[in-house]
């Protein structure tokens, strides 16, 4: 009987983890989307999320991260702490979607 709780225990947090990935790539596409519309106008990624008017919604992960390179060529987003969630899911315009993990 335990067996059997552990397993179903597992398999719906993976389930859930699985669907939280799903939804926070999308958000991250979303933010990923405008980056670009904004680059594709002014010639360089913005300073800030909030100079290019995204707004991203809320989540149980915490924010969004954003950095952009000092020459605003180039830039990263990243979200979820790997000691504290088990992950870090990033986007980066020199290595695109990557997913660190336990």
């Amino acid at each position: 009987m335990k067996k059997s709780v552990a397993l179903l225990t597992l398999f719906a947090s993976c389930t859930f983890y699985e669907r939280d990935l799903s939804v926070l790539r999308e958000q991250g596409k979303h933010v990923v989307r405008q980056c670009a519309d904004y680059y594709a106008r002014e010639g360089e990624y913005p300073r800030t999320i909030s100079d290019a008017q995204i707004e991203i919604p809320a989540t149980r992960y915490g924010p969004w991260r954003y950095w952009v390179s000092e020459e605003k060529q180039d830039f990263e987003i990243a979200i979820g702490d790997i000691n504290e969630h088990g992950f870090l899911l990033t986007y980066s315009t020199w290595q695109g979607w990557y997913l660190h993990d336990w």
